[in-house]
Formats: C-alpha cells, sequence, structure tokens
C-alpha cells in the first residue's frame, strides 16, 4: 500500500466497567448508560482531514455494523483505503468483524496492539459477562478464533490483518499515529482531558 492512502483509525472512549455488569432497572436510563463514544480519524501521512464518531453498546454486539455504517454513509468513504483498529474488542467486548468489513466496504483493516493477543482470555470473558442471546455470543467466539490465524509480530507491536506486512510495513506507522490521536480525542471528550498512549 502507498505511504499516502487514506486511513480511519477508530477507538472507543473510557467507560465505567460496573455498569454493563449490573444493568440498572430502567431500560431507558441503562441504555443510554451503557453506550460509549467511538471516534474515528481521517488522514494520511502527517495529515489529518476529518473526524467520524458513532455510538455503540458496551460490551455489545454492534461495533461492526456501526462502524460500517459510519464510513459508508460518510463524505469520506469513497477516500478511505484502509481501516485501524487498537485491538478486535472495542467498547469492552463489542467484538469487531473485519471480514465482514472487507465484504461490505471492500476496505482492509490492520488490528494493532503493544499487548500479545489472548483469544482464549477474550472468550472466557465474553462468555461470562457478554451480553446478548447465546447466538450473539457464539458469532462473536467464531470471530476471536479467526482472528487467531492472523498474528504478526512488527518491531513493538501485534498485528491481526488479511492483509501480508510486506504490503502495509510502510503504513504502520501512520497507522499508529492516527490510532493515537483517536485515542486522545475520545478520552479527552469523555473525560475532559486526555492522557496515556495506544
Amino acid at each position: 500500500m502507498k505511504n499516502g492512502i487514506r486511513i480511519i483509525a477508530i477507538t472507543s472512549s473510557p467507560f465505567i466497567r460496573q455498569n454493563i455488569i449490573k444493568p440498572k432497572p430502567d431500560k431507558k436510563q441503562a441504555n443510554k448508560k451503557n453506550k460509549v463514544l467511538i471516534i474515528g480519524v481521517i488522514g494520511r501521512k502527517n495529515t489529518t482531514e476529518g473526524i467520524l464518531s458513532k455510538y455503540i453498546d458496551i460490551n455489545g454486539n454492534d461495533a461492526t455494523d456501526k462502524i460500517i455504517r459510519m464510513i459508508k454513509y460518510s463524505r469520506f468513504f469513497s477516500q478511505i483505503k484502509l481501516i485501524a483498529l487498537n485491538g478486535i474488542a472495542i467498547a469492552g467486548l463489542n467484538i469487531v468483524d473485519i471480514y465482514k468489513i472487507k465484504k461490505q466496504l471492500d476496505i482492509d483493516a490492520v488490528v494493532i496492539t503493544r499487548d500479545r493477543p489472548r483469544p482464549g482470555k477474550l472468550i472466557n470473558a465474553l462468555k461470562k459477562f457478554g451480553k446478548g442471546n447465546k447466538k450473539s455470543i457464539k458469532n462473536q467466539i467464531s470471530i476471536i478464533k479467526k482472528y487467531k490465524k492472523e498474528n504478526i509480530y512488527h518491531e513493538k507491536f501485534y498485528i491481526q490483518t488479511l492483509l501480508e506486512l510486506k504490503d502495509i510495513k510502510n503504513i504502520i506507522t501512520s497507522c499508529t499515529d492516527l490510532l493515537r490521536l483517536s485515542h486522545l480525542i475520545a478520552r479527552g471528550v469523555k473525560t475532559g482531558e486526555s492522557k496515556g498512549r495506544i
């Protein structure tokens, strides 16, 4: 991939985890509290060009569809050539299916983390705390198992992607820079002050 391609880097804002394990009796209030903002920063090498945002469910099953809609109905859709994610689970245990994204948008995704992916731990957490019916949890688990085959280690990061490492090597820095910016914006909007790193 060329160094100047447009990338959207997506992260979720922080949230209070106890709210998702013990939902409130009032369904309207619980639904409102159990959502979190995701931020997508669009840019290319050394340039930021736009920001998209959407609310998704904490520990839900809507991250993939919401990301697809967020991108598809934006003015940036035709320009975006790659999606960068900081982990396959965002907003708690909301699993992102890069296979479905590729099929519906024809855009590849790169999942970048500093820590080694531990699919077994994620699956156990999903079984214990995951919301929704057994079918949706089963679907999410099958997605996680697919990702296991895509792990690549490059310098300081673990990468999960359908692409070859040689094809994305030159844009990993751009991906991590945009992910960091997305993370800072998401945290700053939610808490009033940004901090941390991807």
